[in-house]
């Protein structure tokens, strides 16, 4: 399989992504050897980010096929399961929004198979965040809701305050009102 992604791949071998997918406590542990086929699920996974995060609906089908293939062949560290590749490529999906907006339309059907295949709308990230959180500053900036309204559709909740303080229900209506401030501001001035 020809990898179109290879920076995501680079990115995913160094030792800041491997301290994400370990989590914030977990930073002194270093990367498992890997035999060839953990090797090989690593690659997919991480193209697999790297198609959710451009947009690309296409190879996003192909590469979840291409782990399920994989899927039980041997025992792989935890931090490489599907479930956990497929809830970094929900987050990838809402960061690329604004690199990819030309692939906009797709988000939503790219969400759809990363639930299908166990990504959690509601996840707690290791910093505290639900996708909500991700999602509503882009919403909220430039007016792009499909991500956000697909989220909404899949059973995430926008009250859902993670391990945070605020909800990202609470953190739109805040922005709003930041933003009719400044508008004020503006117009006094």
């Amino acid at each position: 399989m020809q990898c179109k992604y290879l920076l995501f791949v680079l990115l995913c071998l160094s030792p800041g992504f491997v301290k994400t997918m370990h989590g914030p406590n977990e930073d002194k542990k270093k990367l498992p050897e890997l035999s060839e086929e953990g090797q090989k699920h690593l690659v997919i996974g991480a193209s697999l980010v790297g198609a959710c995060f451009s947009g690309d609906l296409d190879s996003v089908k192909d590469l979840e096929q291409e782990l399920v293939k994989l899927k039980g062949k041997e025992t792989i560290p935890e931090f490489l399961a599907v479930k956990e590749i497929v809830q970094e490529g929900l987050l990838a999906v809402i960061q690329g929004q604004r690199d990819f907006p030309e692939a906009n339309e797709h988000r939503p059907s790219i969400i759809e198979h990363l639930v299908q295949y166990g990504a959690d709308v509601n996840h707690v990230d290791g910093r505290g965040y639900v996708p909500l959180h991700h999602a509503q500053p882009i919403a909220d900036t430039t007016g792009e809701m499909n991500v956000f309204q697909s989220l909404l559709y899949y059973g995430a909740d926008p009250w859902n305050k993670g391990k945070v303080e605020f909800s990202p229900l609470e953190c739109s209506a805040a922005d709003a009102l930041h933003q009719q401030d400044l508008k004020d501001a503006k117009k006094s001035s």
